[in-house]
């Protein structure tokens, strides 16, 4: 599925930035921890969408697969995975 890759760490990490003309997204999860997505502003531990380890995957089709991908681990944590767009 992967085209691109991303890593996410316990500070927020900004993995994909915005794009006016992305229609889709799908965002998997490969190794680490469990990760937290925000779209359009900083990811929260905790809050959002979360991605478990193990090869959990999401397709995001509306108006947030536009805006500025950030993700954020629990302390001391990392994450890795890709994504395709659309």
């Amino acid at each position: 599925m992967s085209k691109g890759s991303w890593s996410a760490t316990a500070v927020d990490s900004t993995v994909l930035d915005a794009d006016t003309y992305r229609a889709e997204i799908a965002l998997q999860h490969w190794s680490g921890d469990e990760v937290y997505l925000g779209f359009g502003e900083a990811a929260v531990v905790g809050e959002g969408i979360r991605l478990s380890s193990g090869a959990a995957y999401i397709q995001i089709s509306d108006h947030r697969a536009r805006l500025a991908i950030h993700m954020i681990c629990d302390t001391a944590k990392t994450a890795s995975g890709g994504y395709q767009t659309a």
